[in-house]
């Protein structure tokens, strides 16, 4: 693009977006075309996309929701296991409790042993919210 018209690109974006709108709005499926065949042709783009994105998400009370920063380290809070001197494979984040207007809270990271013997011992349920290993 010449230095031209990006000037009047640039003075003119506020006028241009109510257009470009309304032609996505008026031509759905060539949207969605254009989005298959950048799947198709990108991949690898995709994938990599998807991973940033994915380490951002959380699941709490069976919704999704964007947390903005990444939740885990990749260390079990429970016992010595972590993804990176390879002794975990995994890591999972396990709510004690839930608080609606806190989703980080409560919450503890498990590796996959600690986390399936957790959920065997207790059933699943963490009524009096606290952790059933520091027992004294």
């Amino acid at each position: 693009m010449t230095s031209y018209n990006k000037k009047w690109y640039e003075e003119n974006k506020e006028r241009l977006r109510p257009i470009r709108k309304r032609w996505w709005q008026d031509n759905r499926n060539k949207q969605k075309e254009y989005a298959r065949n950048y799947r198709i042709k990108n991949p690898g783009q995709i994938k990599k996309n998807n991973e940033k994105i994915n380490k951002l998400k959380a699941r709490f009370l069976d919704k999704y929701i964007f947390l903005g920063f990444r939740q885990q380290t990749g260390s079990c809070s429970k016992c010595s296991n972590n993804v990176h001197n390879g002794t975990a494979q995994v890591t999972h984040m396990h709510h004690l409790k839930y608080i609606p207007c806190i989703p980080w809270a409560c919450r503890v990271e498990l590796c996959a042993r600690c986390h399936g013997k957790l959920m065997r011992d207790n059933g699943g349920s963490f009524e009096k919210g606290h952790i059933p290993w520091n027992k004294k």
